[in-house]
């Protein structure tokens, strides 16, 4: 968190090399709710296909946040992968789902998503004592969407379940 804010060098493990398969928790959100939606029990992979690596996180981050990011080179972390990505066909062809937040976008979003929380509690602390928080000015859409989801679907979850014979 203090390396995306620029308090401290942003930490790199080895040379920056190493890979991953970077998915947007919206992405993530909307897998979560087609599935359970649907009549589907199975396990799926929930991911772009595409790889990306440390460097480019790290270029991407400066770049939404507008500045150069002080960066640290450190050893590499034992056992850590070298290169994952996922592969989520199962999941566009079963329920028909295919990630649409990009990387850069995905990152647009976090970085603003810290900027935000990094305002929120500056705006706390200078609250004098004994006075009541306010609520967040935004919250995440993907929790917003969830808690109207389980507001709409809990009922009927529950309405099905006892009409269920039991086993």
């Amino acid at each position: 968190r203090e390396g995306l804010l620029g308090k401290r060098p942003f930490q790199v493990h080895g040379a920056g090399t190493a890979t991953r398969d970077y998915t947007h928790v919206d992405d993530v959100v909307r897998a979560n709710l087609l599935a359970l939606d649907s009549d589907v029990c199975d396990h799926f992979n929930v991911g772009t296909g595409r790889q990306a690596d440390t460097n480019t996180i790290y270029r991407l981050v400066a770049e939404r946040m507008g500045k150069p990011l002080e960066v640290e080179h450190g050893p590499d972390r034992p056992g850590d992968l070298m290169a994952s990505a996922l592969d989520s066909t199962k999941l566009q062809r079963v329920l028909g789902l295919q990630p649409d937040v990009s990387l850069a976008e995905g990152i647009a979003r976090t970085v603003a998503w810290f900027l935000a929380q990094e305002r929120s509690k500056a705006r706390t602390r200078r609250q004098p004592p004994g006075a009541v928080r306010p609520p967040p000015a935004e919250r995440s859409r993907h929790l917003r969407a969830l808690t109207l989801y389980w507001r709409h679907r809990g009922p009927r979850r529950q309405a099905r379940a006892a009409t269920t014979p039991s086993r």
